[in-house]
C-alpha cells in the first residue's frame, strides 16, 4: 500500500508495516489549508498539485502488479500507467460520481440562498473535476461501496459491467455499547458539519421540536465555512462539541440517545455503522448507503432527505419510548456485527477473482 499520509496515521492498519509506503505528501496540503485567511482558497489548487507529485512518486511502485487500486480525488496518470504497463485499474470511488456530487450541491446552496463557489472546494475545484471525470474513463473498474453510489454512476453513463460493489466495514470491536453516565436524551451527530451532509436539515429539525434545554443536540466534526455563520447564533440546547481523534469516538456514541445521519449524498458513512456497533439507534436518508445498514423500522428509521418534519417526528417518536430505542439499539449492534471488515474484504477478493478471471497467472500482486 502506498499512502500520501506520514506513517504514524497508518499504525493502525492491519497491513505489516514493510507492506506500507508513505510518502508523506499531504503535509503541503495540510499546511496550506492552515493558513489564516488565504488557505481556504489556496487549498484547492494546492490539493490538485499535492495530488499530481503523489502520482509521480507512487508510479514506481505499478511497476509489476496484475492489479491497481487507486483511490478517487487524484490525477489519471497512475491508471494509465497501470494499464500500459498491463495492469488491471481499478478506481476506488468512496463518494458518489462528482458530476452528481456537484448538482446535488447547487441545488442545496439555492434552496438554502447561499453562493455555490467551486473554486474552495477540493473536489469541485475545475481542474481536479476535470481530472476526476477522466479517471473514471481511464480506469478499467470503479469499485463503489453501495447501491446509491452505484445509481450516481449509472445516472452519469457508466456502464454496469463496470462497476464493482463491495460495501465497507464497521470495526465492532473498537466500537461497542457502554453505560450511558445521564439521562438526558440526547441526539448524535458525527461528520462534517456541512450543507452535504444535510446539517442544516437537522437544525430546522430542532427548531420545530422547540424542546429548548430539556434534550440536547450534539454535533461532532468541524464547520464547513459555509455554515460558520449560522453555527455562531445560539441556538438552545445545541452542542458544538469540535474535533475527536477517531479512537475517543466509542465514548462519545456511548452517551448518545440515538444518531442522525441527515446527509444529501454519502457513499457508506463509517460512523453510521460506528453508532450502529455501540448499540444507536440510526435515523438516516436513503442518500447514502447508510440506508443498506439501517432498515426502516428495525434498527432505526430512513426519512427522505430534506424532510425536516419527517426528521423531528422520527427524533420525537424515539425519544417517546425508552423501549423502543433499546430494542432498535439491540437490534443496530447485530446489524453492525454483519457488517465486518472481513465481510468487505471478501468481497473484494471475489471482485478481483472476478475480473481476473481470464489471466492465466495464479498469483495476482495487487498495489494499491
Amino acid at each position: 500500500m502506498v499512502s500520501g499520509y506520514p506513517s504514524f496515521k497508518l499504525r493502525h492498519s492491519s497491513l505489516p508495516s514493510q507492506k506500507i509506503v508513505s510518502l508523506a505528501t499531504v503535509f503541503s496540503q495540510i499546511a496550506v489549508a492552515r493558513m489564516p485567511f488565504i488557505g481556504r482558497y489556496l487549498a484547492p489548487a494546492c490539493d490538485y498539485w499535492n495530488r499530481v507529485v503523489f502520482d509521480r512518486l507512487a508510479a514506481r511502485y505499478v511497476c509489476g502488479a496484475d492489479v491497481a487500486v487507486v483511490w478517487m480525488h487524484s490525477t489519471p496518470y497512475l491508471l494509465k500507467l497501470a494499464r500500459r504497463h498491463g495492469a488491471i485499474a481499478i478506481l476506488e470511488c468512496g463518494a458518489v460520481h462528482s458530476a452528481h456530487l456537484r448538482e446535488i450541491l447547487m441545488e442545496q446552496y439555492a434552496r438554502l440562498g447561499l453562493e455555490f463557489w467551486d473554486r474552495t472546494s477540493c473536489i469541485l475545484y475545475p481542474t481536479s473535476f476535470n481530472a476526476e471525470l477522466a479517471q473514471y474513463d481511464e480506469a478499467n473498474y470503479l469499485a463503489v461501496p453501495s447501491e446509491f453510489v452505484r445509481q450516481s454512476f449509472l445516472s452519469k453513463g457508466i456502464p454496469a459491467q463496470k462497476l464493482l460493489k463491495a460495501s465497507y466495514g464497521t470495526d465492532c470491536e473498537g466500537f461497542r455499547p457502554a453505560p450511558k453516565a445521564d439521562g438526558v436524551f440526547r441526539i448524535l451527530y458525527v461528520g462534517t458539519l456541512s450543507v452535504l451532509k444535510g446539517v442544516p436539515v437537522l437544525l430546522e429539525a430542532w427548531r420545530r421540536l422547540n424542546w429548548g434545554r430539556t434534550a440536547e443536540l450534539a454535533l461532532v466534526g468541524r464547520v464547513s465555512p459555509e455554515l460558520s455563520s449560522t453555527l455562531r447564533k445560539p441556538f438552545p440546547g445545541v452542542r458544538l462539541l469540535g474535533r475527536f481523534n477517531h479512537e475517543d469516538l466509542q465514548r462519545v456514541y456511548s452517551q448518545a440517545s440515538i444518531f442522525v445521519f441527515p446527509s444529501w449524498g454519502d457513499g457508506w458513512p463509517l460512523v453510521v455503522g460506528e453508532a450502529m456497533a455501540c448499540g444507536l439507534p440510526v435515523i438516516c436518508t436513503p442518500n447514502s448507503g447508510a440506508c443498506e445498514l439501517v432498515r426502516d423500522g428495525v434498527e432505526g428509521f430512513v426519512v427522505p432527505a430534506g424532510d425536516a418534519d419527517a426528521l423531528a417526528e422520527r427524533i420525537s417518536f424515539l425519544r417517546a419510548s425508552e423501549k423502543l430505542r433499546q430494542e432498535m439499539g439491540r437490534a443496530a449492534r447485530k446489524r453492525a456485527e454483519c457488517y465486518s471488515w472481513e465481510r468487505y474484504g471478501e468481497q473484494v477478493m471475489e471482485n478481483l477473482s472476478a475480473v481476473l478471471a481470464d489471466r492465466t497467472t495464479g498469483c495476482a500482486q495487487v498495489a494499491v
